[in-house]
């Protein structure tokens, strides 16, 4: 397959069975526009190319190859064709099986090492994504991971590898929170990246992000436990990961009504006071964990205690998904104690706090919780069914 955009569009339309005329009838041009398009006499203009890429589910792929052929970039457009020739190749065009082949080529391509500054990219990408809808960085995610993959391929080193890992921590995120599950070969991937880096704590980070990101899939407590402990076991001085691992563990603990929850999220406290912050993950210990005690304590400690963990977390400088996340929590302690009018009235607001587009499942697994205690006979009340509304239960 040559590395034009014509003629990775002519492979794909032979891989998918599409004519000049089926194609056309599908994005809404002409024929003679797509027959320019494939015989060179004219260029894709991006709205053609983003026509295409919706047709073949190739999520904005074609549209940066398009984007590179303007630009004149060689390589990334050769590493774009690579990738969906091989897709093509299989009879398939889905941008989550183009993800699927670079998540196996990163693995087996990170034996390669030299220095890049990909980790300034990564702390952008760990920002955004507390604030930005997945769907908006699912996409450039796979841009990124295409030309890390090359560079890497090209003889990159630990410094690309770790990027890597946290590119693809990144990815099985966007994933969970669209779907509710399917990250986990993503957090694998990741994990294996951090190891073949050669960074303890980078790899303690990924056992631990995993462990936590598998909780809001609904993986088995235990699954959740033997990844927390894996990172535990790998030892070294309190850092970012280890009080992450922690904290998987007491959210873990808190969701099956076990006291050790607490245990587990006293113990990350006391850690969080001496570890700095972590620019590379934009990750503060001691913020993490308070936003994580306000789930703990509304499920295993007092109402008093979990106000003022959420006071705490009220006076932080907080992404605001986390914010409303933790005063969903408190929510669920009101309830818990018997006050249902002021529970769900804090959780209303706390959901409405967040544009509908950012609610992630983890909003709808909250709510979920909190319905679960309520008694059947209030099942028709307004305001619950208000919020249930708000995060799409049905």
């Amino acid at each position: 397959m040559d590395d034009t955009f014509r003629g990775t569009l002519r492979h794909l339309m032979q891989a998918r069975g599409y004519n000049i005329r089926k194609l056309a009838a599908a994005i809404y041009f002409s024929r003679s526009q797509v027959g320019e398009v494939l015989t060179g006499q004219a260029r894709p203009s991006p709205k053609f190319a983003a026509a295409v890429d919706r047709e073949f589910q190739t999520k904005g792929v074609l549209a940066a190859l398009a984007q590179a052929e303007r630009d004149g970039d060689i390589m990334k457009r050769r590493a774009l064709v690579s990738q969906l020739g091989a897709v093509a190749g299989l009879g398939v065009a889905s941008g989550e099986t183009v993800a699927e082949l670079i998540r196996e080529e990163l693995l087996r391509s990170a034996a390669e090492f030299a220095d890049d500054d990909w980790q300034r990219r990564v702390s952008d990408y760990s920002r955004e994504i507390i604030s930005t809808p997945s769907g908006d960085l699912k996409h450039r995610l796979v841009i990124d991971l295409i030309e890390l993959n090359r560079r890497i391929k090209a003889g990159g080193g630990s410094d690309l590898v770790r990027a890597a890992s946290h590119l693809a921590l990144l990815k099985g995120q966007c994933v969970s929170d669209e779907l509710g599950d399917g990250g986990s070969p993503w957090y694998s991937a990741a994990i294996d990246l951090a190891r073949r880096s050669g960074d303890k704590k980078l790899e303690i980070f990924m056992h631990a992000r995993s462990a936590t990101r598998m909780i809001w899939e609904d993986a088995s407590p235990r699954d959740v436990i033997r990844l927390a402990d894996k990172g535990l076991s790998l030892g070294g001085d309190p850092c970012i990961g280890i009080v992450e691992c922690h904290v998987a563990k007491a959210v873990t603990f808190a969701r099956m009504g076990d006291p050790r929850g607490i245990h587990e999220y006293e113990t990350a406290l006391d850690l969080a006071a001496t570890v700095p912050y972590d620019s590379e993950s934009t990750f503060d210990a001691q913020t993490r964990v308070l936003h994580a005690g306000t789930y703990v304590i509304s499920r295993l400690g007092s109402l008093a205690r979990n106000e003022a963990t959420w006071a705490m977390v009220n006076e932080l400088n907080v992404p605001r998904i986390w914010h409303s996340l933790s005063r969903s929590e408190t929510a669920y302690a009101y309830v818990k104690r018997g006050d249902l009018a002021h529970g769900i009235e804090t959780a209303i607001s706390a959901v409405k706090a967040v544009p509908a587009g950012s609610r992630t499942k983890m909003f709808q697994t909250e709510v979920s919780e909190l319905v679960a205690i309520i008694p059947d006979r209030h099942n028709g009340r307004d305001d619950l069914r208000q919020l249930t509304d708000l995060v799409g239960l049905t």
